[in-house]
């Protein structure tokens, strides 16, 4: 497939996905083995407190796979950055404004994303 078509398929895609979940997908065909990742935001929850994530989810003719999650938090918050230094790494922070966790998604922090992600998936490639 061509780089061209790959990145009209990975637009549909989240074209598809936006209109399916009222969630916007960033496409990034440049990353990833298969057609692509694709960003999208979720809430997730670690230890009873709710984040929002920047879930990079790979495209492929087969499926759709959870990558890596990311959350912005403002700082200081102890609190916030205490729950997230036990399940994240922190990779970055903006002159003690802002700081950076990255931590390994899991299907089970967003059940309901991905199975409307496989619903449109499915109408898409079967």
């Amino acid at each position: 497939m061509s780089t061209e078509n790959t990145d009209e398929t990975i637009e549909e895609f989240c074209t598809r996905v936006e209109e399916e979940t009222g969630k916007e997908a960033l496409p990034d065909p440049s990353l990833g083995d298969d057609l692509g990742w694709f960003m999208i935001h979720s809430p997730v929850e670690f230890q009873d407190e709710t984040f929002v994530a920047e879930f990079d989810i790979n495209l492929s003719k087969e499926d759709v796979t959870l990558q890596w999650g990311e959350i912005w938090i403002d700082i200081p918050d102890e609190d916030r950055e205490a729950i997230l230094d036990d399940v994240a790494s922190r990779i970055d922070w903006a002159e003690g404004e802002e700081a950076l966790y990255e931590f390994r998604a899991s299907e089970d922090q967003v059940p309901v994303l991905m199975q409307d992600l496989r619903k449109v998936h499915a109408e898409m490639f079967g």
